[in-house]
């Protein structure tokens, strides 16, 4: 390249800065600054500058391409002088680097979906009241994700019928809950038997004719992802589902979040209804006993009805138990014989109620490693409920499961016990494990990187300590930061910083890792106790 063609930047084609797509020479012959993202104009024509000031050529920005995808293009380069001394030609070259940022994109949303999912179990594990517990899981989901409302809902096999549960909605929009026939809306529901719905557009989205896009759009839903979770014969049973009034590009990585978030709500939903029913058991149990108790051994009719209840809700605790989707077992008070087991339970272990009642855990060998035999019995020893245990469990064919444990000290029969909840995590726990090595395996040669870049992709996979505290913060997050101490939105801000709104939530992100917080208001607590407000 001619170097006096740099102070030409609109003049400059796509060949000369970003090199020749031989599927696209035509194309090729175009003003590179045409390609570049909107939002990387300014950063291209910096770069251009300073490699008129400095003979360094060092560009990082975003290009369309002729296919609609857009590219990270990476340019390093120099000018050379000639024999007089004089400016020479421009050497250097174009990297598609596109592949490199997913990856570092990705493992700085894998890191913030991991906070929240840790902080939302906390949280979670203090409530026992199933509709409190939907009501702050679908509140801080929505707030996590910046969409407009979130709800659960629920299938049933043999009814022609969907329940949505009362979720969180914006202030100014109606929430979105009761029963609709499944019948009237198949383009709908259909879709959910399969994998997550997801629908950027509802206004341009072939499966829906025009009458139930303008129903949607009308209802303040332009755009969504459902994900269903547990699932019967048939159908899923049971989903989480957010929309939002704008159509929205979802993120992969946003979709995988939701669907861990809902499969740690469910298991506090299913523990509080069966604590719920275990409660209402013991309620009428002891006033039941009470009442007999005040009663003449001679009115036998009167203990007979009394009698009669105590079964009623005995029964109602034992299908409450039996009919749970989460495999669930009751222990004795030292978590060592299996006194109960639920059908999901069998479905899991392969173990029938006749092969597995009156027996010994260590007999059926239900826990092979050491490790986790200790940390259940040290769980039991204290004596209080215990949440997402990670556990490898043992199957009767001799496989081995990845399960997250749920336990509650319950009273029975007039005895204690351990009412145990057991999820199987191994395939999404394989899927992460894959996820990992696929990002290590691109990250394994990076010969080619700068220095400063290698040490941020060390430090996205968790190689490089930051130690917590202010002071490494850098200046554009003490910006924001400032901002967010002040109650601005994601959007003010990022109006006021000229930067985009996707961009301030990285930030912010990045600010809650360094500071050790996980919200928003302790965000705030944080930096206003430290000055950060101007």
């Amino acid at each position: 390249m001619d170097p006096g063609r740099l102070e030409q930047a609109d003049g400059l084609t796509h060949a000369e800065v970003f090199g020749t797509d031989p599927d696209h020479t035509q194309w090729c012959r175009e003003p590179a600054r045409s390609h570049v993202h909107k939002e990387d104009v300014a950063a291209f024509d910096a770069g251009l500058r300073r490699c008129l000031e400095t003979g360094v050529m060092d560009l990082d920005v975003r290009v369309g391409w002729p296919d609609g995808s857009v590219r990270n293009i990476a340019v390093r380069g120099q000018l050379l002088p000639d024999e007089g001394g004089i400016r020479g030609g421009v050497v250097g070259v174009a990297i598609d680097a596109t592949a490199i940022r997913d990856q570092q994109s990705a493992q700085r949303v894998a890191g913030d979906r991991h906070r929240f999912l840790l902080g939302l179990s906390d949280q979670l594990r203090v409530i026992d009241d199933e509709e409190e517990i939907s009501g702050l899981a679908t509140r801080l989901v929505a707030e996590h994700l910046e969409v407009d409302r979130c709800f659960f809902y629920r299938f049933y096999d043999d009814e022609d019928r969907m329940t949505i549960v009362s979720g969180y909605a914006r202030p100014d929009l109606p929430p979105l809950h009761g029963d609709v026939r499944r019948s009237d809306f198949p383009e709908l529901l259909v879709p959910l038997e399969t994998g997550p719905f997801i629908v950027e557009d509802v206004s341009h989205y072939d499966g829906f004719s025009d009458q139930r896009k303008t129903g949607l759009i009308g209802a303040g839903i332009a755009s969504f992802v459902a994900v269903g979770l547990s699932r019967g014969q048939s159908n899923p049973v049971w989903g989480i589902a957010v929309t939002t009034t704008t159509p929205r590009a979802w993120d992969p990585y946003d979709v995988d979040m939701l669907a861990d978030a809902a499969s740690r709500v469910w298991p506090a939903i299913e523990r509080a209804r069966a604590l719920g029913a275990l409660r209402a058991s013991q309620v009428e149990l002891e006033r039941a006993n009470a009442e007999l108790e005040r009663l003449n051994r001679g009115l036998g009719r009167a203990v007979t009805e009394r009698t009669e209840e105590l079964v009623r809700s005995e029964v109602r605790f034992r299908q409450a138990f039996e009919l749970g989707h989460v495999a669930a077992c009751i222990t004795d008070e030292n978590g060592e014989r299996l006194l109960e087991i639920n059908h999901a339970f069998t479905d899991l272990t392969g173990y029938t109620a006749d092969e597995a009642l009156g027996e010994t855990i260590e007999r059926l060998g239900l826990w092979p490693e050491r490790r986790d035999r200790d940390r259940l019995k040290e769980a039991y020893r204290m004596g209080e409920r215990f949440d997402d245990l990670e556990l490898r469990l043992s199957l009767k064919d001799q496989t081995v499961r990845d399960v997250l444990a749920s336990g509650d000290r319950i009273r029975l029969n007039g005895a204690y016990g351990w009412l145990l909840n057991l999820l199987d995590v191994t395939d999404r726990k394989r899927s992460q494990e894959e996820l990992l090595r696929a990002i290590q395996e691109v990250m394994s040669d990076t010969n080619w990187f700068s220095q400063r870049l290698i040490e941020r992709l060390a430090q996205a996979q968790g190689n490089v300590e930051t130690p917590a505290g202010g002071e490494t913060l850098s200046d554009r997050e003490h910006q924001v930061l400032t901002r967010v101490s002040r109650g601005m939105t994601n959007e003010e801000i990022a109006e006021e910083l000229n930067i985009s709104a996707r961009t301030v939530r990285n930030h912010i992100a990045n600010i809650y890792g360094k500071i050790g917080v996980h919200s928003r208001a302790e965000a705030v607590v944080w930096a206003r106790e430290r000055g950060l407000t101007t």
